[in-house]
This record gives structure tokens, sequence and C-alpha cells, in this order.
């Protein structure tokens, strides 16, 4: 093993250590030159210019040669790590923002694999499993593995109390509509189907009412029923649960933008040092 890290070192440093040895040679070289006198002949000291004058371009040449080389490898291995790690997480994560902040807000469920979408969609994280099931793994910066731990830990966290808010929002909406308008609803998951609105503070007495399946001759006016739905939320808005949702919500976008700004970052840096691209 530790032969092996030797080995990794000197191959990840060859320009500074081409660079030593060619100091070192030339130290050593001007330390016998002092020790052993020059020859008067001129043919001689030219042999001898020559020759150490071969040397040194020689070595001059192997390191540049070396260094384009390797450069082109770098470039190389850093376009592939742009199309294969950090574009497709890139991608990924521009879609679950525009899921959970447009489409889906305050989501029931997250997914781990790929499977086919509700009507509504959810979000469904797959890029990154993928990629540490494979060899891509080893290539992945350690910034954006400390960076994705804190993500899916934000997702783990908000995950774990989100469904806390539908047995709430259940009792709280069946006891104040039958408190305010004597109405009772058999529905059993009506917390979870408004849930979304509770925590989004969208719920209007026309949603609310359309749950009652009642007919148009209901006696109480559209804006009883907007009371009744103002009365449900700020009930429900004194509860922990509903605080503790909505701050573990806002802590998963927060680190998603930190998340795609960095890999934002990765891409513009690639696209501007190894493909000369312009932001």
């Amino acid at each position: 093993m530790l032969k092996l890290k030797i080995r990794l070192f000197f191959l990840e440093h060859k320009i500074i250590t081409y660079l030593i040895l060619i100091l070192s040679m030339l130290l050593i070289m001007s330390k016998i030159s002092f020790k052993i006198s020059m020859p008067n002949d001129p043919t001689t000291i030219g042999v001898l210019g020559t020759l150490l004058g071969a040397i040194v371009g020689g070595l001059f040449s192997l390191i540049g040669s070396v260094y384009v080389n390797n450069k082109k490898i770098i470039s190389e291995s850093e376009i592939k790590k742009k199309n294969v790690i950090y574009r497709p997480l890139y991608d990924e994560l521009l879609d679950t923002k525009k899921i959970i902040e447009i489409e889906n807000r305050y989501p029931t469920y997250v997914r781990y694999q790929k499977g086919q979408q509700t009507i509504t969609r959810h979000p469904q994280i797959t890029a990154w499993q993928r990629i540490c099931s494979d060899s891509r793994i080893l290539d992945t910066p350690n910034v954006l593995k400390e960076q994705y731990q804190r993500y899916l830990k934000s997702i783990e966290n908000y995950t774990k109390v989100r469904n806390e808010a539908n047995e709430i929002i259940q009792s709280v909406i069946n006891k104040t509509v039958k408190d305010e308008i004597g109405k009772e609803n058999a529905i059993t998951n009506l917390g979870s189907c408004l849930s979304d609105e509770i925590l989004d503070n969208t719920l209007t007495g026309n949603k609310l009412k359309s749950y009652w399946h009642l007919s148009g001759e209901d006696e109480n006016s559209n804006d009883k029923w907007d009371e009744v739905a103002s009365k449900i939320s700020s009930k429900c808005n004194n509860f922990e649960e509903i605080k503790t949702i909505r701050n573990a919500y806002n802590d998963w976008i927060s680190i998603q933008d930190e998340t795609i700004k960095l890999l934002e970052l990765l891409i513009l840096e690639i696209n501007i040092k190894y493909e000369k691209q312009r932001r």
C-alpha cells in the first residue's frame, strides 16, 4: 500500500519531480567542475559544452513533451468528467427544482429509482446512485461528494417528517368544518389531499368545499368557506410539526440551489479552461 501511495504521489507531481532532478544534476555538475581542472584545449572545452547543452536540452525537451501530453490527457479526462458526471447530476437537479418549486410543492414522497410518473410529478433522485455504483465515483471530486451527502441528507430529513402533517391537517379540517359549517366528511385521506395547500398557505374556500361534494344549493356562501379555510390554515400553522416540515423543505431547496451552483461552476471551469468557451 505504501509503495502504491508513493508511486501515485510521483505520478501526480511529475513536473516538480523532473525539475528537482534537473536542479540536482546541475548542482552536482557544478560541484564536479570545481573539483576537476578544466582543460585548456578549446576543442575539449567545446565538446564538454556541447555535451552539457545536449543533456540539459534533452531534459527540457522531455519535460516539455511530458507536460504537453499530460495536459492533453487531463483535458480529455476533465471533458469526459463533465459529460458523464456533472451534466447528468446538473440536469436532474434542475428537473427536481422545477418539480418541487412549481409543479409539486411539498411532495409527499421522493423516489430513488426511475419509474412511471403520476399526473403530478414527484422527484426521482437517481443520477447520484448510478455514479456511486460504477467507476465514475473515483473521478468525482471530494467537494462534490461532500455536497451531495448534504443534499441527500436534506431530502432524508424532509421525507422523514413530511407525512406527519397529514393526520394533523385532517383532524383540524374535519373539526373546523363541522363546527363552522355543520358538515362531516368521510374521506380518509383528506389531510393528504389538502396538505400541499396548507403547507403552502394557499388553501381556498372553493378548494375546501370541493371535497364535500356539495350541490349548488349549499346554503353557505363562498365567503363563508373562505373564512373557514383561513381558520384551518391559521390553526395548522400553530403546530410545531407544520413548522418543522416547512423548515425541512426550505433547507432542501437551499442546499439544492447550492449543489446546482457548485455543478454550474465545475462545468463552466471545464468549458473555459479546456474547451476554450466563453461564458
